[in-house]
Formats: C-alpha cells, sequence, structure tokens
C-alpha cells in the first residue's frame, strides 16, 4: 500500500512507525492477522488496491 499519511503506516513494539508495513497489516510489532494466508493477504491487499485507484472488479464467466 502506498503510505503517504501517518496514520496510514504501522506500528513498531515501541510505537515508532514501521517503514515497510501498513497500519492494516502491521500493528504493535506484529502482524495484525497472524494466521492469515499469502492469498487471503493478496485478497485484502488487492481490493484495497482496487479502492484506491478505482480499479473495476474483475468480470466472472
Amino acid at each position: 500500500m502506498p503510505m503517504s499519511a501517518k496514520e496510514q503506516f504501522g506500528t513498531e513494539a515501541d510505537g515508532a512507525l514501521s517503514k515497510d508495513y501498513c497500519t492494516y497489516c502491521y500493528r504493535d510489532g506484529g502482524v495484525h492477522a497472524p494466521g492469515i494466508t499469502i492469498d487471503e493477504m493478496a485478497k485484502i491487499g488487492g481490493g484495497m488496491m482496487a479502492q484506491m485507484y478505482a480499479i473495476p472488479p474483475p468480470r466472472r464467466r
């Protein structure tokens, strides 16, 4: 996720902003949803990016 505003950055255990992860994925020094699979994370991330850039969902065949 492109992050530009302070509230978009995740936080480290000491409260510092993470330079690598967003607040939706990473909080207090850990992954927000530790049991999530890479496919589930890709689906969530893809949905966020689609909303940010107004990308229409794929057509179902």
